[in-house]
């Protein structure tokens, strides 16, 4: 029997940390659960309470580190729980009572050479205009893969519920705990894990009835918090496709191509502000953030790599 553990990173946000408790309690858990390891990071704010409380309902163990960012606290939840699976969920979801059984019954049907990931229902606090909800992340709008159990050679889980068998992801070194963290950090960290899984050899386990609900508050449904993310969607694809630094023609390691692109973005940004539909003038802002953000990845890019000779 393969054992499994819920790893949960927490910062300032016991509210939906006690009601994702509450979720976990009403579970049907089976034998091979081994517990929840709730790590707070950063600055303290009442976990560690919390998690008192609920010692007496939960096999919960509480862990702490000064450093900040999910990636840190993932990886230490991960080396702490000592078991063959962890689940990883954000402290801002809720459970179905039926998702940890979810992932054990295929845990135990697959076995540790997979992956897994079930689908992200969404509560919203406040929800988009219709015409704006297709430009936000799946972890705003939502994420279903069907209903029916299915291996996948893509990286498509989202990090607020996904897992993984703990000797691979320590193998491939984990979350990379040195990114950048808060609204200044890349994104997609546990996309690029899935992808170095499959690239060892792994695939990936939809698992349809390991539901989570995650909780959508309404200042993360406006355009300024959408264009934030673009610039950091784009500072992520900055960073990777710049590659090798001094390679190529470039201008303060941005490749003169782009400069091309970004002018190009820029012209359509300002033609736009003549249009009437808003949506129109909408798709051009986004996407001239986007390239704002590729900009600033190049840069870091190079700041990274000054620092390193």
């Amino acid at each position: 029997m393969y054992t499994l553990a819920v790893v949960i990173p927490t910062y300032k946000r016991t509210d939906l940390l006690n009601r994702l408790l509450e979720s976990i309690e009403k579970e049907l858990l089976p034998p091979s659960f081994k517990g929840v390891w709730v790590v707070e990071n950063g600055e303290k704010y009442g976990a560690e309470e919390l998690c008192s409380l609920w010692k007496k309902r939960l096999p919960l163990h509480y862990l702490y580190t000064e450093t900040p960012g999910p990636s840190y606290a993932r990886n230490l939840g991960a080396e702490s729980a000592n078991t063959d699976f962890v689940i990883f969920l954000d402290d801002d979801v809720r459970l179905s009572g039926k998702t940890i059984n979810s992932y054990n019954r295929e845990m135990q049907n697959y076995g540790p050479d997979y992956f897994y990931g079930g689908p992200l229902r969404i509560d919203y606090e406040k929800k988009p205009e219709d015409w704006m909800l297709p430009y936000f992340p799946w972890s705003v709008k939502g994420q279903d893969l069907g209903n029916k159990i299915m291996q996948v050679e893509e990286a498509v889980f989202l990090g607020a519920n996904h897992a993984v068998p703990v000797k691979y992801f320590l193998k491939v070194g984990g979350f990379d705990s040195m990114c950048p963290v808060g609204e200044e950090g890349p994104l997609g960290e546990e996309t690029r894990l899935q992808r170095e899984l499959l690239a060892a050899g792994m695939k990936g386990v939809y698992v349809p009835d390991a539901e989570v609900w995650h909780f959508v508050p309404k200042e993360r449904c406006d355009k300024a918090w959408l264009f934030d993310r673009q610039i950091r969607k784009g500072m992520t694809k900055g960073l990777h496709q710049s590659g090798n630094i001094g390679s190529g023609k470039s201008t303060m390691v941005i490749p003169i191509w782009f400069y091309k692109i970004y002018f190009m973005g820029l012209m359509k940004f300002v033609m736009s502000r003549f249009l009437i539909n808003p949506e129109s003038r909408f798709k051009a802002e986004y996407y001239l953030y986007e390239l704002k953000g590729i900009i600033r990845g190049y840069k870091k890019k190079l700041i990274q790599y000054k620092k390193s000779i």
